[in-house]
Formats: structure tokens, sequence, C-alpha cells
């Protein structure tokens, strides 16, 4: 009875090691994924610089951060971009309304932070 034991196991380990999920490691190219890990470096270097910082419950709205630098609460979106032109990085200020593209404006944010 163990080795049956003992050969299911390994049948599910098998089958976990044919897993395409799990032999990918972490996904570098999902946008989801790229945004989280600027947004905690946004994070891990603002705080080092003394800010105090809030996230806004979801992703609805059209920032990502809310920094008290004292004496105001600015609104910031951070990008991320591996696009280099003309020797330095280049993103878009936009956002997605639908299947188009719109321009953040002086009414959605103070700063992006790329």
């Amino acid at each position: 009875m163990p080795d049956k034991n003992r050969r299911n196991k390994n049948d599910r380990n098998k089958k976990q090691e044919k897993n395409p999920r799990s032999s990918r490691g972490p996904n570098l190219k999902n946008t989801k994924r790229v945004g989280e890990r600027s947004e905690a470096a946004f994070l891990f270097r603002a705080s080092q610089l003394g800010f105090f910082l809030c996230k806004p419950w979801g992703d609805s709205n059209r920032y990502d951060f809310i920094v008290d630098n004292g004496p105001e609460l600015l609104r910031i979106q951070v990008k991320c971009t591996e696009s280099i032109r003309a020797r330095a990085y280049e993103t878009r200020a936009t956002y997605t309304v639908g299947k188009r593209r719109a321009v953040y404006t002086r009414d959605d944010i103070e700063f992006i932070a790329a």
C-alpha cells in the first residue's frame, strides 16, 4: 500500500510540472504585473524620501497614489516604460476608455511618475 501512495504522489508532481503557469516563472510582459511592480518601486522610493502616501482602494481612479507633501495632496499616476527614444525613456500620458485612448489632464492628476 505505501508504494501505491508514493506512486499517486509522484503522478501529482508530474501533473504540476506540466502546468505551463508554473514553468514560466514571473510573467514580465503581463502589463498588470508590470504596473504592480512599478507602483511598488514608487511606493518604496517616495517613502524613502519622506513623503506620506495613500493608495486608493481599487483601480478605478485615474491616479495610483495620493502624495501628502505637507501643504497639499497630489494625485500621482505611475507609468512604467522600457522604450528608449532619443536616449530618454518614453511613456504615453494616456489611459484607456473602452477601446480608445484618452489623455490625462490637470483635472485627472497632478504628476506622472515614470
